[in-house]
């Protein structure tokens, strides 16, 4: 279980989280949508551990993540944000491969064994192709998938991924999401997304965020409402269903 207890954190000029809490149970897709400003990029970024919270925990199955070493915490958390910007040279195997890293020691290198997984997983992904390609010279989709293949290959219990879909066209944001559900079978997977409906549809739960409180947890079919939209958003979404899935499904005019 994933669980935050009164997190504090706040900006020089701006608290983002008074007094944040909510847990994770041991795996599902977990999507958190809110508006521009709610605190969703920050809370993954603190549970990873590039921000350091001014006050609170984040556990772990009981272990406080705050203080782990980063190589220890990256056996545990892995992170794909919303871009990377490399200023070195470095292949597209290379960066997915690096994933690898917290489970080496500083002389070792990477294994054959390494080396056949990473072209396995970026042959899943469809970018296999692009593997001796220098990775600063991909486009943002092709970044975006050996984002995703290193931390898959980095293989934690916990991935946290913010609007990993923005840069991906309609069809590789489905494969995403199945691979993604899949992967949520065993582990505690947090999507950051703008995109609700594909929110709503996939994730096991939804965690509406505003100005750094949890306005609703739970199974998007139960907690979904008209009322908690406009709270969340403050504009007037008309809420429909799936006629396929029975999902909750949103309707814009």
């Amino acid at each position: 279980m994933l669980e935050i207890k009164g997190l504090e954190f706040g900006y020089k000029n701006k608290k983002i989280f008074f007094d944040l809490n909510f847990s994770l149970k041991s795996s599902g897709l977990f999507c958190v949508a809110g508006p521009n400003g709610a605190g969703k990029s920050t809370l993954l970024k603190l549970i990873i551990g590039y921000l350091r919270p001014q006050k609170g925990q984040i556990l772990y199955n009981g272990k406080n993540l705050l203080w782990l070493s980063p190589a220890s915490r990256a056996k545990i958390a892995s992170f794909v944000p919303q871009k990377t910007n490399l200023v070195f040279d470095l292949s597209t195997c290379e960066f997915i491969l690096s994933g690898c890293n917290p489970y080496l020691l500083p002389t070792d290198g990477y294994s054959d064994k390494d080396i056949e997984i990473c072209h396995n997983i970026a042959q899943k992904l469809g970018i296999e192709n692009l593997l001796q390609q220098d990775f600063c010279t991909l486009s943002a989709g092709e970044a975006q998938k050996a984002q995703i293949a290193r931390v898959l290959i980095q293989n934690t219990p916990v991935l946290l991924l913010d609007e990993t879909l923005a840069h991906l066209d309609l069809k590789h944001q489905l494969e995403t999401l199945k691979l993604l559900k899949n992967l949520a079978k065993t582990k505690i997977v947090v999507l950051v997304s703008h995109n609700l409906n594909l929110a709503l549809e996939y994730s096991n739960e939804i965690i509406f965020l505003k100005s750094g409180k949890i306005l609703r947890q739970g199974d998007p079919s139960q907690i979904t409402t008209e009322e908690l939209l406009l709270g969340a958003y403050d504009c007037k979404l008309t809420l429909d269903k799936n006629q396929y899935t029975g999902k909750p499904l949103l309707l814009f005019h």
